[in-house]
């Protein structure tokens, strides 16, 4: 969110997928810190997604070219080795270590 500008009030939603998304927590990730303070109504599983775009890829053509348009739009934030992130990353976890 740093990176890109943007505060909590500007993301509409959090979705998570695969594996990680499918077996997590949200509230008891909300609190640990993993997100930041986010209605919980608004964090939505979206199982396999990689799968699912790659099929909706080979199958519909706008659906690749919406893709397509999407990827052109992001960047790449490489997080490892960031000191900046590992930093904020710790400060916000709520492990009850002081």
């Amino acid at each position: 969110m740093k990176e890109a500008g943007v505060n909590v009030s500007d993301v509409r939603q959090i979705l998570l997928s695969g594996v990680f998304g499918n077996y997590i927590n949200r509230q008891k990730a909300l609190t640990l810190g993993l997100f930041p303070p986010f209605p919980v109504d608004r964090i939505h599983f979206v199982g396999n997604a990689a799968m699912e775009g790659a099929l909706r890829a080979l199958l519909n053509l706008e659906e690749r070219q919406r893709a397509e348009e999407i990827a052109a739009q992001v960047s790449h934030v490489e997080l490892a080795g960031r000191t900046d992130f590992d930093e904020t990353f710790l400060r916000c976890l709520e492990l009850g270590v002081e």
